[in-house]
């Protein structure tokens, strides 16, 4: 009987390991999955945290709505100088702004 308790127990010892590896790497490819989700989603001007949580929430199949969904990315110009008469565009949104303009007139966010 006990023999047969201890065949039972290594028989079943190996497939636990695997499951277990496996749902960690599961696990960890979830989380760099939203790093890379909300990363994409800010540099797109997009909410981040709620394409996270729309990933979270409906796995793979939000992942692939995401990538379906996604805006272009935005421009990011920048001027060198106020002096030199370059034009000037919020990093955000791409909207141009005057030499001298220290908020974006459409998103509100700080010039650069």
């Amino acid at each position: 009987m006990e023999s047969t308790v201890l065949m039972t127990a290594q028989y079943f010892f190996f497939p636990f390991i695997i499951f277990i590896f496996l749902a960690f790497l599961w696990f960890v490819a979830g989380i760099l999955i939203c790093l890379w989700v909300y990363n994409d989603a800010r540099s797109r001007g997009m909410e981040g945290a709620l394409w996270v949580l729309i990933v979270l929430v409906a796995n793979i199949v939000g992942l692939i709505i995401y990538l379906f969904v996604r805006e272009g990315r935005r421009p990011s110009y920048q001027a060198s100088s106020y002096s030199t008469g370059q034009k000037r565009f919020c990093s955000s949104c791409g909207k141009e702004h005057a030499p001298n303009a220290k908020f974006c007139s459409q998103c509100g966010k700080a010039v650069t």
